[in-house]
């Protein structure tokens, strides 16, 4: 073989070393530059293991997907770092603009860094570009429930039923906030409408029943009030509602039986202790009385009033022997009471 010959073969070869060699860089470099695989981030914010999902998305923030931005930020607002995670959210704006389930995660994000008109701001913006989008909906009434602003929340409820439809939970909160602001030809209309719509919510009846009451429909009053008791055994609200309207009409030989329902629905509830204890006194169950205003005592750190009201009863009543009992108690309350949660 000649020189020239042999010169051109080690050219041939020294040109194909390189080839693959560049072929190799450019299959690194393509590695390295490859879309975050967000499986173990996902498992792990399953688990609720933020400090994991951190740790495995924020180095490759830059290679992440749309979803990493937001696994990132959840993982921050999981672990009380809520200015990281608003940074997070904001970067993921930025990369993909217009996103409305990033800019409600801002939204909500602002709420927890308490910028409350900021929060405002962006959800309004969200839910103007996208009526139909449900969460900026929720967010933005985390805002009116916080500051009890009823008026507002009915509007925004509105919105999401004419927008999105008369879901059960949606016409319940409709039918709530109508009868607690008095506007009681609005109960009719949504809380019978809750009704059909979620028949296991003992809320609807209940909201009807008062709608009732105070525009003076008592018959239907208590049929719904009734209705409400009976169908929800379990549920205190609906045995306390119907007791307390039974008691206003001055029948408590009736409501005697709902508190105990009550009581039973709830056994932490002072408020059906409370009832049992009264009604019991109405209709002479002396022992049943007393025993309930020990209950109490155990339930409700200010049940010494409730108990003074009780002794100022027996003493009309002229039960010696009962208010002696009852004002024993009385001294030993603050002690029953060391335990005690909050009045219902």
């Amino acid at each position: 073989m000649g020189v020239l010959k042999r010169e051109r073969l080690l050219r041939l070869a020294i040109i194909t070393v390189l080839i693959l060699d560049f072929g190799r860089v450019r299959a690194s470099d393509g590695a390295k530059s490859a879309p975050l695989d967000l499986k173990p981030a996902r498992a792990a914010a399953k688990a609720k293991d933020h400090n994991k999902v951190i740790e495995l998305i924020s180095p490759r923030l830059d290679l992440a997907p749309r979803e990493g931005f937001l696994l990132l930020a959840r993982a921050y607002s999981g672990t009380e770092n809520h200015m990281m995670a608003l940074k997070t959210l904001n970067a993921g704006a930025a990369k993909f603009k217009g996103d409305h389930e990033i800019s409600t995660e801002i939204g909500k994000t602002n709420m927890a860094l308490n910028k409350e008109r900021e929060a405002k701001v962006i959800l309004k913006e969200v839910i103007d570009l996208h009526p139909r989008y449900e969460p900026a909906y929720l967010a933005m009434a985390e805002i009116y429930e916080k500051r009890k602003n009823r008026y507002e929340l009915r509007l925004l409820y509105q919105d999401l039923v004419e927008n999105v439809g008369e879901k059960p939970p949606y016409m319940t909160k409709l039918c709530d906030l109508a009868t607690k602001e008095g506007h009681y030809e609005l109960s009719f209309r949504y809380c019978e409408k809750a009704m059909l719509k979620a028949p296991q919510e003992p809320l609807n009846p209940i909201n009807i029943a008062t709608a009732a009451k105070e525009t003076g429909n008592s018959e239907k009053a208590h049929q719904y009030f009734k209705r409400a008791a009976d169908a929800f055994p379990k549920s205190e609200l609906a045995q306390a509602s119907y007791a307390i309207y039974l008691d206003e009409g001055k029948n408590a030989v009736e409501s005697y039986g709902y508190w105990k329902r009550a009581t039973t629905a709830d056994e932490k509830s002072g408020r059906a202790w409370a009832g049992l204890a009264f009604s019991a006194l109405e209709i002479q169950k002396f022992p049943e009385a007393l025993s309930a205003f020990e209950k109490l005592c155990t339930l409700d750190k200010t049940a010494e009033r409730q108990l003074r009201r009780g002794a100022n009863q027996l003493k009309t009543m002229k039960q010696e022997q009962w208010l002696e009992k009852l004002t024993g108690l009385i001294s030993k309350c603050n002690e029953l009471g060391q335990k005690a949660g909050s009045f219902l």
